[in-house]
């Protein structure tokens, strides 16, 4: 969590901060708005940052990544190496994955985005999908399933382990 604050998305680009004490009598809600209004994009968390990268515009498939810092309380914009709708997301150490997606056709691309440093990195899937299942476990994010280009589903789960750079 960041800073004892839930994120939840509402609607296309409206994002409402509760506190973590939201169940009790303490009740904080305010709103903002992300850069760009979009959906299909996916959300994750890593160190005191929220993400918010990719999903479908009225342009197009986006590549923006709005980027909210917790411990400054302010957004900054980043780009994708590729944009693209219906990606997943997890986030393991200092690092937040974003894999796979949609073009058009699926998509193979990983953007690696290092909290601690800014840096984006890319890497690759091993099969092409979109509507991917993801979790992180320990030091490994898992990239599981998800639907190929042919409509059939995937049974293939790539493994990103930051301990082992790979």
């Amino acid at each position: 969590m960041l800073n004892k604050k839930i994120s939840v998305l509402l609607g296309l680009s409206l994002l409402g901060l509760f506190s973590a004490s939201a169940l009790g009598a303490d009740f904080v809600h305010t709103t903002d708005t992300l850069s760009q209004a979009r959906y299909w994009h996916t959300g994750v968390a890593v160190g005191d940052k929220a993400i918010f990268a990719g999903g479908e515009s009225a342009g197009g498939w986006s590549s923006v990544v709005d980027i909210y810092d917790d411990s400054t309380d302010l957004w900054t914009t980043a780009a994708l190496s590729a944009g693209r709708t219906m990606l997943a997301s997890a986030s393991v150490g200092d690092k937040a994955i974003f894999a796979g997606g949609w073009t058009g056709t699926g998509s193979n691309v990983v953007d690696i985005y290092d909290a601690s440093s800014g840096a984006w990195s890319a890497d690759t899937l091993s099969q092409a999908r979109r509507l991917i299942g993801a979790t992180a476990l320990g030091t490994k994010a898992y990239f599981a399933g998800g639907s190929l280009n042919s409509g059939v589903g995937s049974n293939v789960i790539d493994i990103y382990d930051v301990d082992s750079g790979g």
